[in-house]
């Protein structure tokens, strides 16, 4: 295999790490360059005998039915073989008659789900190279031939084991990243279930990660806005005060508390309160220090809830629909009259409710509802919210 050949497989695997739809491009040249009809690569879990990552040609999906098979666990004649790959040397290609211990391809013992898929490829023998010596994994590079085990070319020992350490770590660092990806995509979920917009960016502002909430905000256009992938108010008066105290966020020694100010409206309504926070980490540098934004709407009327109440189990059902009309700020006549009941009927279920929240007041009672408000969206909210637009 020439130098250019080489360095075309080890570009291809590095790409391969974040996408995964480069594997096939890679078997089929390391298929061409070693002279054999195919190659996979895949990952075996000595275990489960099962391969969660299982790669191959575009051109083998003849093979699907096998595949299908051996990913979701191998037959018994299949795990002797790899689990003579896992006790192989790392980078040393070897024939199945050579990792089995027999002299010729004759004398390996009978396997029928090889046989059959042999039977559809034209293979007459393959071999394999175990890629990695650590993990939970028996990494594996698989070459099909169409010839005996004896006529295996002469350069395909020394190629493997030159290919065969970026192959393996591609192989390992794409698990890696996939389980990064997924944990990131857990926090925009956990992140996206926040009642309020909240966004981690630079000291200039430059926006890393934003939720739907502040999306919604932005896409509303009353008070906030994203410039060139920087958070901006909509206000222009109000831009230089929210950078000032984005930065001051991010400076050394900072106190959180002093970081918050009302952000004005376009339509004159309410102001957006904006809180910063410090978001600092042993392995960032002082001076890439990040800010948490959180942007709450005086004005959003979900986050008006009863629901804390509620899970104190001492209130009536009746008793939290009045309360949520109290936290909504209705006097007791509105009450009355949302309900159909009467005010003297609505005055008992406020009190009823004071006693068994020991609240002094129906002040108190609000109080203590946005206090024990979990600060989350369910999917209601957003259904709501979706439909009212």
């Amino acid at each position: 295999m020439s130098q250019d050949e080489l360095l075309e497989i080890y570009q291809l695997s590095i790409e391969a790490i974040t996408d995964a739809g480069r594997w096939p491009e890679i078997c089929q040249r390391l298929g061409d360059r070693t002279g054999s009809l195919f190659a996979l690569v895949f990952d075996f879990d000595p275990v489960t005998h099962t391969a969660p990552n299982f790669h191959m040609p575009d051109h083998l999906r003849v093979l699907d039915n096998f595949v299908e098979a051996f990913v979701s666990g191998a037959s018994q004649d299949e795990i002797r073989s790899y689990e003579a790959i896992a006790r192989n040397e790392v980078g040393d290609f070897r024939s199945e008659a050579e990792l089995l211990g027999v002299l010729s391809d004759d004398e390996i013992p009978p396997n029928a789900f090889r046989d059959s898929y042999f039977a559809v490829v034209g293979a007459r023998s393959r071999g394999a190279a175990r890629l990695n010596d650590i993990g939970p994994y028996v990494d594996s590079m698989s070459l099909h031939f169409a010839h005996g085990s004896a006529e295996i070319p002469m350069n395909v020992r020394p190629d493997i084991a030159l290919l065969g350490p970026i192959i393996g770590k591609a192989l390992e660092a794409g698990r890696t990243f996939r389980a990064m990806a997924r944990g990131y995509e857990t926090l925009l979920d956990a992140f996206d279930h926040l009642d309020c917009g909240a966004v981690i960016c630079d000291r200039a502002g430059r926006i890393m990660i934003e939720n739907q909430r502040f999306q919604d905000m932005v896409d509303d256009g009353d008070a906030v806005m994203r410039s060139t992938g920087a958070v901006s108010a909509a206000v222009p008066e109000e831009r230089a005060r929210l950078l000032a105290m984005v930065s001051k966020a991010a400076q050394p020694d900072v106190r959180a508390r002093n970081l918050i100010l009302a952000l004005a409206r376009r339509s004159g309504k309410h102001p957006v309160i904006v809180k910063a926070a410090p978001v600092r980490s042993s392995t960032i540098r002082p001076d890439e220090t990040l800010s948490l934004l959180v942007f709450v709407d005086a004005d959003d009327k979900s986050r008006l809830s009863a629901d804390g109440l509620a899970a104190f189990g001492v209130l009536s059902p009746a008793e939290v629909e009045v309360c949520q009309f109290l936290v909504e700020g209705l006097q007791t006549e509105e009450i009355a009259e949302r309900r159909d009941t009467g005010v003297e009927t609505t005055r008992a279920q406020i009190k009823s409710a004071s006693a068994k929240l020991l609240c002094s007041s129906r002040l108190d009672i609000v109080r203590l509802a946005l206090s024990t408000r979990p600060p989350v969206r369910d999917r209601k909210d957003e259904l709501s919210q979706a439909s009212d637009h």
